[in-house]
């Protein structure tokens, strides 16, 4: 794509002259977001991890929080949290990240 063509389009992007399209669906339809179907087996989860982690509770809530935002990809929050935690507690926060992102359609 020119330079002259890019100026006429302030809305698009390009990458390596291929034009990209804004996302115009949402990732997220608050319409379905049912947060009481989880919310039993989601506190269950963080209980569990809240006690495992101790102080490094708070950093791993950042990662989560990153993870929600979609800061950071799955694969990202993976390798963060690996560092913190035991294999058996892997597991646990394994299942919690796959209630909430059906909870939150993530």
């Amino acid at each position: 794509m020119r330079r002259s063509q890019q100026r006429e389009q302030p809305n698009s992007s390009s990458l390596n002259g291929a034009a990209i399209k804004p996302c115009t669906q949402p990732q997220w339809d608050p319409a379905n977001y049912k947060p009481l179907e989880f919310y039993g087996e989601l506190a269950e989860l963080f209980t569990k991890l809240r006690i495992e982690l101790g102080p490094r509770l708070d950093q791993y809530i950042i990662c989560l929080k990153q993870f929600v935002k979609q800061c950071i990809s799955g694969y990202e929050l993976s390798t963060a949290v690996e560092k913190m935690m035991s294999s058996d507690l892997l597991h646990v926060h394994d299942q919690f990240v796959r209630v909430l992102s059906q909870s939150c359609q993530l």
